[in-house]
């Protein structure tokens, strides 16, 4: 075979008209002398695997997709078309209900559940806190010679919001236009008292053994005030005091907390900027965790009964679709907003509000400081970047995500009636006994709402509503994609090797090589 023979071979044009005239060789051999038939050199042409009607037709065959055989097989045109419709229409409903599966497990990840459920062991009652809503001890105050307007000014320090407006008339008319000769006045005091500010305060307020007489719980009467030092939290309103809670074992009326509280009266000290209410306040929160916004007023010479329902909450942090605080005992909301409100005042103050109690970073800012720094500070941040800061505190400051609410349905009766006056022996005992709040917390069902989040679809479930579509409306498996997956690769791998010349060129060459030696073999 000559040069330009070989390189029309391997033209494009040449590949089909070797292959016809090898063929017709051989045949002329054959046709021509018998006795070359046995040795003529067979040459067989392998056309490209995959050709198309031939591997359509045996994927059709071997898979189990539901109509793509009767498509295939379809002898008439009318049920091609028919066959066709259907299984677009097959095709257009796993697309649409993949869409939507894939949709709802972006979109909505978390669901929530709604459960009743009874307590397996015993339960505690929550903690109580009771603040008598008022700060300075009028007793402490007369003996230590210090003046109504002098405490007055002290006062400040906690805040300057009154209840009425007629208190603050007459906050700015006695206190706040007298501050000047109020300031060197209270550092007289102080000075003649060896105390700082932090500690008349401290020694000014009332004291736990001052409000609460008795507590009681189902193994009989313990001690209100055992642990002074956790027990007594600095608010607006003064000291509150922490009772802690009692171990329940059965539901309802006894079987939980109750306290005694007294309020002294005589020895209330009022100031403008305070409640001035008749009554006591009540938080409730869980053990060992701080306290929350809840509130309840309840006012004095009552008895007070507060059957409690208790919320669980079990969330998922989850964001950006639901965001909670991960467990932490040492975190508390209340103080995460203090701390996120007055962190660059106190900063630039070099002090911490009063109220914040256990979590001062700085020594609490008298009143000085308070009205010409702290509130200053505040206000003019407030004024500048008031919604850049709350929304700053909102992100920071999110709910825990276990937590537990409390829900207490408060009713109360006048306590004492006038008919118990005998059972007391003098008219001191009688004014203490009308001054004293009558408190039973407890627990009506050993048992608890349980909200919780969970996953609405899991990693399984995701994967089975997909191949739930797929097999529904194609009869798809995993083992059919598969397939369908190994005969595309195969035949575009077959057709891009088929127009590689590279690969032609060497399969020709070695076709006629083959034939061009057996050819010689036989002339020999």
């Amino acid at each position: 075979m000559s040069m330009l023979q070989m390189r029309n071979v391997f033209s494009s044009r040449g590949r089909n008209k070797f292959y016809q005239n090898l063929i017709k060789a051989n045949h002329l051999h054959i046709c021509r002398g018998g006795r070359y038939r046995d040795k003529m050199p067979q040459i067989e042409v392998y056309p490209c695997k995959c050709n198309g009607n031939d591997a359509m037709t045996k994927f059709c065959e071997i898979t189990t997709f539901h109509g793509l055989r009767d498509w295939h097989n379809a002898d008439r045109f009318y049920l091609r078309v028919i066959w066709t419709v259907v299984l677009i229409g097959a095709l257009s409903a796993v697309a649409f209900g993949c869409y939507s599966i894939l949709n709802e497990y972006i979109s909505s990840p978390l669901a929530i559940s709604y459960l009743v459920k009874e307590a397996d062991e015993d339960v505690h009652v929550p903690d109580v806190i009771v603040c008598p809503l008022n700060r300075f001890n009028g007793k402490y105050l007369k003996e230590k010679n210090v003046s109504d307007s002098l405490a007055w000014y002290m006062q400040l320090s906690f805040g300057l919001a009154t209840k009425h407006p007629y208190m603050r008339k007459f906050m700015i008319e006695n206190i706040l236009s007298k501050t000047e000769t109020l300031k060197v006045e209270a550092q007289q005091m102080l000075d003649r008292l060896g105390m700082s500010f932090e500690m008349f305060v401290q020694e000014a307020s009332f004291k736990c053994s001052d409000v609460l007489i008795q507590c009681q719980g189902p193994q009989g009467i313990f001690s209100c005030c055992y642990d002074t030092s956790n027990a007594t939290l600095m608010t607006f309103a003064g000291n509150c005091f922490r009772i802690p809670g009692v171990l329940q074992q059965l539901p309802g009326y006894g079987m939980g907390i109750s306290v005694v509280v007294h309020l002294p009266k005589d020895n209330f000290h009022i100031a403008p900027n305070n409640f001035n209410s008749d009554g006591i306040l009540v938080k409730l929160a869980e053990r060992g965790t701080e306290i929350g916004h809840d509130m309840t007023f309840i006012p004095t010479g009552s008895y007070a009964l507060l059957p409690l329902r208790a919320t669980k909450y079990d969330f998922i942090n989850n964001p950006p679709y639901f965001e909670c605080k991960p467990d932490d005992p040492s975190y508390g909301r209340v103080s995460c907003f203090d701390d996120c409100i007055y962190t660059v005042a106190e900063k630039k103050c070099n002090c911490s509000h009063v109220a914040l109690g256990s979590q001062r970073r700085y020594p609490p800012c008298d009143t000085d400081q308070f009205l010409n720094c702290l509130q200053v500070e505040l206000i003019k941040q407030l004024k500048e970047q008031w919604e850049e800061i709350f929304n700053i505190c909102r992100s920071r400051c999110l709910l825990q995500c276990v937590r537990t609410q409390y829900t207490a349905q408060v009713s109360y009766l006048k306590f004492p009636i006038d008919e118990t006056r005998r059972f007391v022996e003098s008219d001191e005992q009688w004014e203490e006994m009308k001054n004293s709040i009558v408190l039973d917390i407890y627990f009506e069902r050993l048992g608890f709402t349980l909200i919780k989040h969970y996953p609405s679809m899991t990693e399984q479930g995701f994967l089975a509503n997909i191949g739930g579509q797929y097999s529904l409306w194609l009869g798809g498996s995993f083992l059919t994609l598969v397939q369908l997956i190994l005969f595309i690769t195969r035949c575009i791998w077959d057709q891009l090797i088929s127009k590689c010349p590279i690969t032609n060129s060497k399969r020709l060459t070695n076709i006629s090589h083959a034939f061009l030696f057996k050819t010689e073999k036989i002339n020999r």
